[in-house]
């Protein structure tokens, strides 16, 4: 789990390097009508010089937009759930999307909350003297994220980083289990592929961290990039299925599962200007 865990969050900086590069590049190719209007002296009644900063990239206030992400999905000690054997980890992809909104107090500072839908789950798949072995865990939810912003202001391009608390409701769920023939009793599925959505806790709850930036586009929109972590807190399995297990004379003590995803997201954003 711990080298698909590093090979995603790898592949993920390098996504929102290349991002981030392309987009600053582009920012300072296209002319930009603030960047000349702050550099030109204006004169106000009095006679006396004042910059012009009309069209400075200021998330002041409210903003609002859509987010769309791909993750890579992890649960935690999930390999043994349902199982009687040890599955490694294979990799999973799965998409987000969502509205966002937010107020900053100031330029710098300022809270993120919205909502919409996540997938999540793990796949594994394995293979033990000549035969295959694989499991499906499919989840869906509808997340509320509530966070806290803050922002390196800069001319153009404003980097963040965002941490909180998201809230997620169980929407649908299922575990995919084709098995061999030599464990046809396979607690709690029969020999074959089964599906099942009572398996899982109702909601989830835990924390949220983003790093990424915005990229200014107009006086009203911005573009963002960057990558997010989500590290789930309670145990996602149903109380009914907490228990130890026995494998090839080895026990197994229960472990609780929860949810890990590390992705990459972008949107874009509407500020709303007095």
């Amino acid at each position: 789990m711990i080298i698909n865990l590093i090979k995603t969050f790898s592949i993920s900086i390098t996504i929102f390097l290349l991002c981030g590069e392309l987009s600053s590049s582009l920012a300072q190719n296209i002319p930009n009508d603030s960047t000349q209007k702050k550099n030109e002296i204006q004169k106000d009644t009095t006679g006396k010089t004042i910059p012009n900063t009309k069209d400075e990239f200021d998330q002041s206030g409210f903003n609002f937009g859509f987010n769309v992400a791909i993750n890579g999905t992890f649960i935690v000690h999930q390999q043994i759930y349902g199982l009687s054997r040890l599955m490694p980890y294979s990799p999973t992809i799965k998409f987000a999307a969502g509205f966002i909104a937010g107020y900053n107090f100031d330029p710098s500072e300022g809270v993120v909350f919205g909502f919409g839908y996540c997938g999540a789950g793990q796949n594994y798949h394995d293979n033990l003297d000549g035969e295959t072995f694989t499991k499906s865990v499919k989840m869906s939810y509808f997340q509320i994220p509530v966070m806290f912003k803050y922002i390196f202001n800069s001319e153009t391009t404003q980097p963040y980083i965002m941490g909180g608390i998201q809230l997620g409701f169980l929407t649908s769920s299922s575990v995919v289990v084709n098995d061999s023939i030599r464990y046809p009793n396979a607690l709690p599925y029969n020999q074959g592929s089964t599906s099942s959505t009572k398996f899982f806790q109702s909601t989830d709850l835990g924390f949220r961290f983003e790093l990424g930036d915005d990229f200014m586009i107009s006086n009203h929109i911005f573009f963002n990039a960057g990558v997010n972590v989500y590290i789930g807190l309670p145990d996602i399995n149903n109380p009914d299925l907490r228990h130890e297990f026995i494998f090839r004379g080895n026990d197994y003590p229960y472990k609780k599962s929860s949810n890990l995803i590390v992705g990459i997201q972008a949107g874009i954003h509407y500020i709303i200007k007095e």
